[in-house]
């Protein structure tokens, strides 16, 4: 999964002003389901939750917490291995 600069800028906005253009961040899947944000759609905006203020309040600066929250994707954390996958057998 590739993560565009918007992706990011709206992350940023987000955890600056509370919301951001649901656009921009609706390649990112897993956050809305891990309560991090919520989306209206009669506003296109998706609004943080106090998920994400605590993880914003615990972690040290803005782009850690972009990083953090860009983390909670799968294909993002861990690119897709053909299974099976072992890295004591790369040569098998």
């Amino acid at each position: 999964m590739n993560v565009s600069t918007s992706t990011i800028r709206a992350l940023e906005e987000f955890l600056t002003t509370g919301e951001a253009p649901t656009t921009e961040i609706s390649p990112l899947k897993t956050g809305q389901t891990l309560g991090l944000w919520t989306t209206y759609a009669n506003t296109n905006r998706a609004v943080g939750t106090p998920t994400t203020v605590k993880l914003l309040q615990t972690l040290p600066s803005l782009s850690e917490t972009v990083a953090a929250l860009l983390s909670c994707e799968p294909e993002i954390r861990s690119p897709e291995l053909p299974a099976p996958y072992s890295p004591f057998n790369r040569c098998a």
